[in-house]
């Protein structure tokens, strides 16, 4: 075969293989399962984030440095909490008991795309930035009332599965990323809002970590 023909055909294999992969991901990235918010674009936020070489643990962090467990949600009436608001923002055709119990409601996991159902799925609250993260990356500075706000502040909240939500635990997207793989781009621009918003750095792996999860859609303006 000649040495043009050889390159021309070279080179249409691999224009077909990018078409595919893109394909691939803008079918993962569209699903309707995942979360329909757009946080901004990392182009924007990273901007404004400081980064440090590596997270060093701080001593002291227990959970009520961030308030006795979750605020009032005076908006839900009763013995509401945060909890039950993020659940009543996240689900439909939720229902709740006098006691402010979840009895019903389905709802797409940002995480993964499954459905979370009440009654059948366990269901947590994830903080995007976790609190013992935080905590480490400058949080123990804080005041009580700027750390009460931070542990609940629908920014920074996501209802997702129990196992999503202890697989991720306390760790930032160098060492965790969202199961499913259409939920990554917008899982990192996120927790870069949020980190935005209230001055947390972030390593440099991390936002290594983070770039790659959205140059695809970045290429694609999305």
């Amino acid at each position: 075969m000649p040495p043009c023909s050889q390159t021309r055909r070279v080179f249409s294999v691999l224009i077909l293989l990018t078409l595919v992969f893109l394909g691939f991901y803008l079918r993962l990235a569209l699903h309707p399962g995942y979360a329909a918010d757009h946080p901004p674009r990392l182009s924007v936020t990273l901007a404004r984030i400081s980064t440090v070489a590596q997270r060093t643990s701080v001593l002291g962090y227990e959970r009520t440095n961030f308030g006795q467990g979750w605020a009032a949600a005076p908006q839900l009436g009763g013995s509401c909490t945060t909890r039950d608001a993020i659940i009543a923002m996240s689900l439909a055709d939720v229902a709740f008991s006098s006691r402010c119990t979840p009895t019903s409601g389905v709802g797409p996991d940002p995480y993964t795309g499954s459905q979370l159902r009440v009654g059948e799925t366990p269901i947590e609250i994830d903080h995007v930035y976790p609190l013992r993260a935080a905590w480490d990356m400058g949080a123990h500075s804080w005041d009580a009332s700027k750390r009460l706000a931070f542990a609940n502040d629908p920014m920074n909240l996501v209802a997702t599965s129990k196992k999503e939500n202890q697989d991720k635990s306390d760790s930032l997207p160098s060492e965790w990323l969202p199961s499913g793989i259409g939920a990554r781009c917008w899982y990192v621009r996120r927790l870069a809002h949020v980190a935005s918003a209230y001055g947390l750095p972030l390593t440099t792996a991390d936002v290594a970590v983070m770039r790659r999860q959205c140059w695809v859609r970045d290429l694609l303006r999305g």
